[in-house]
């Protein structure tokens, strides 16, 4: 069996709008082979605000968010594929047990973005792909840098 994906170091990039924006330094690598490459932006979980107490931006089921954030800015595959994958990501049985979601709470989660990520989904069809990843210059000078291992 192969092991779930490590997040990455993030560094951050300049913000967007007033909102801090980090991009990965390094690939995160996902036990179906799929890939979330280095210098992808990414502002955490998005969630509404009902959640916001509950589920940090960089907490718990991270690596999920950063590959559904990927999803829907590429658009490459459905929405409700893309929100399918989230879900089951979420109560992926290798992620240790303090990082991974319940299936009620993974049910919650999927229902707000099944409610609510039509709105990301619309907006990310408009945007250049600039926007959702770093030039090589902004990667190889960063104005902080954060590890979530430590």
């Amino acid at each position: 069996m192969t092991r779930f994906p490590q997040v990455p170091a993030l560094h951050r990039c300049a913000d967007r709008g007033g909102q801090r924006v980090y991009a990965l330094c390094g690939d995160i690598c996902f036990p179906d082979g799929d890939l979330v490459p280095r210098g992808m932006k990414i502002d955490g979980a998005s969630r509404p605000w009902f959640l916001r107490k509950w589920l940090k931006r960089f907490g718990r089921g991270f690596a999920a968010f950063v590959r559904h954030a990927r999803d829907y800015a590429l658009r490459v595959i459905p929405r409700k594929e893309a929100d399918v994958i989230l879900y089951r990501l979420l109560i992926h049985l290798e992620v240790p047990k303090a990082d991974r979601f319940g299936p009620k709470e993974a049910r919650v989660i999927y229902g707000a973005v099944r409610m609510f990520g039509w709105i990301s989904w619309r907006l990310n069809a408009r945007r250049p792909l600039s926007y959702f990843f770093c030039t090589e210059d902004e990667l190889i000078k960063p104005l902080v840098c954060y590890n979530l291992g430590d």
